[in-house]
């Protein structure tokens, strides 16, 4: 009986102390494994991949994602994590500034961005890169 008290105040415990965490900004990719009522025990295994984020519905569900990944193969990888300890419904969701953005579309600006910032790498000549460095270090 003590052994189970103290499993129910460790749960209790824990959702208590996940709170209300917000995702980063910019461009991320979650993976949302549902909503439920009443919530659901958050493990070491899931925290293992990826922050626990969760958010109150409308209704009393509690929606469940972990994670907040800056690429979308980040995200896939903690999917298949997430997939073995039996959560093999989960979706990938992508948001812009805690917005909720289109997976496709996310993918493609993602894309987009990485093109950017390789071409920008690519055109700073050595010398620029020195006079970067040095600035830096004033």
């Amino acid at each position: 009986m003590r052994s189970l008290f103290l499993i129910i105040l460790s749960v209790f415990l824990f959702s208590f102390s996940l709170g209300e965490k917000e995702f980063p900004m910019g461009l991320i990719y979650t993976v949302e494994i549902g909503s439920y009522q009443g919530g659901i025990l958050v493990t070491k295994n899931m925290q293992a991949v990826g922050e626990v984020y969760v958010e109150k519905e409308k209704g009393g569900l509690d929606t469940y994602r972990i994670g907040a990944y800056k690429k979308y193969s980040e995200a896939e990888s903690a999917q298949k994590k997430l997939a073995k300890m039996g959560y093999k419904l989960s979706e990938i969701k992508a948001f812009y500034n805690r917005e909720p953005l289109n997976v496709t579309a996310a993918v493609e600006v993602q894309d987009i961005i990485e093109k950017v910032e390789k071409r920008t790498v690519e055109s700073i000549s050595v010398e620029e890169m020195n006079l970067l460095i040095e600035s830096l270090g004033q």
